[in-house]
């Protein structure tokens, strides 16, 4: 764990305090608790490289980039895994920046090398979207399809699918709520006509 001897004029309230400041204030905007649990996650990784219980004035841009470094040197993983990981850390920064804990500076992320994702062809399609035999077909291969074409008819992502019940769904005007939206950004999203009968 790293240590820097620091001096006394420097930010008074310790990192870990900080942190629990930012928490709250991030609670009080009203942010997801999937988000909260985000911001604590990298800070958990954070904090098994830096001593937290230093004041927060001891932060400068050469903190983050030595984490940059020590993520880069102990984390098998590839540029967007670590930029995840640094953004949780970049917001907790700038909060300090702006409560005057730290000194202002820029922090960058690494740059990500984009990749083409393979797609999938019209004969594998064809193989997802066809409708199982109901006389023959398992629960599991039935809720399968289901998915696949809820996903498909809607472009929602897998999590919001997980999320979602029954009373989000309003079959009558082909609406459908949205359950990961923050309540001050709620809103409904159209169900393709061709999806409805399938759920």
């Amino acid at each position: 764990m790293q240590t820097i001897l620091m001096d006394k004029d420097l930010g008074a309230i310790s990192i870990q305090e900080g942190f629990e400041k930012f928490i709250r204030f991030k609670k009080m905007r009203n942010l997801s608790s999937e988000t909260i649990k985000y911001y604590e996650h990298c800070y958990e990784y954070f904090k098994r490289y830096f001593d937290v219980s230093q004041p927060c004035g001891i932060i400068t841009k050469d903190t983050f980039y030595d984490y940059v470094e020590h993520l880069q040197q102990t984390r098998n993983a590839n540029e967007i895994t670590i930029n995840t990981y640094l953004r949780g850390i970049r917001a907790l920064f700038y909060y300090f920046m702006e409560e005057d804990y730290v000194q202002h500076f820029r922090v960058n992320l690494l740059k990500e090398e984009q990749k083409i994702k393979e797609t999938y062809s019209t004969a594998d399609l064809e193989r997802l979207l066809k409708k199982p035999n109901m006389k023959k077909c398992n629960f599991a291969e039935y809720r399968s399809w289901v998915m696949i074409n809820y996903l498909l008819g809607t472009g929602n992502r897998i999590r919001t699918a997980v999320n979602l019940k029954i009373q989000d769904l309003d079959f009558e005007n082909g609406l459908k709520a949205n359950p990961n939206i923050p309540p001050d950004k709620a809103s409904c999203a159209p169900v393709e006509a061709m999806t409805s009968p399938k759920l």
